[in-house]
């Protein structure tokens, strides 16, 4: 643990490799979900194109929220934190029912890390300044 202060203009490293792991995850479930819905217009099932737009809706939520987080507002950690959690929770619930949702799962497994990140001691004093 460091307890050095941190300069303002200074943001740790832990908040920017939080910040590409987010942005990563919502990226690659940008990219499932696009995946998705021309796999289910190819094969022509319609109902789970609503699916493969929820997966980009969420990507793009998730780097959204990336982008406010890591200028330093606690409340959009707390928000984003939260959000990873509730990924993980449908991602386990829906590779439970459904036999191709390891992929979700996985992404979302990769924001909650970026999360801890965010929450850990030397990442504290960016987000307690502001």
């Amino acid at each position: 643990m460091s307890s050095k202060p941190v300069e303002p203009a200074a943001r740790p490293a832990l908040v920017t490799r939080a910040y590409w792991l987010w942005t990563i995850s919502g990226a690659l479930m940008a990219v499932y979900g696009v995946a998705f819905v021309i796999v289910s217009l190819i094969e022509g099932v319609g109902g789970t194109v609503a699916l493969g737009v929820f997966y980009v809706a969420i990507g793009g939520a998730l780097i959204a929220a990336a982008r406010r987080v890591v200028s330093g507002d606690s409340r959009w950690r707390s928000a984003l934190a939260v959000f990873t959690l509730m990924l993980v929770f449908l991602g386990i619930l829906g590779s439970f029912l459904t036999k191709g949702a390891a992929l979700p799962l996985l992404f979302s497994l990769i924001a909650l890390i970026g999360s801890m990140m965010a929450y850990r001691p030397t990442s504290d004093p960016w987000f307690e300044d502001k």
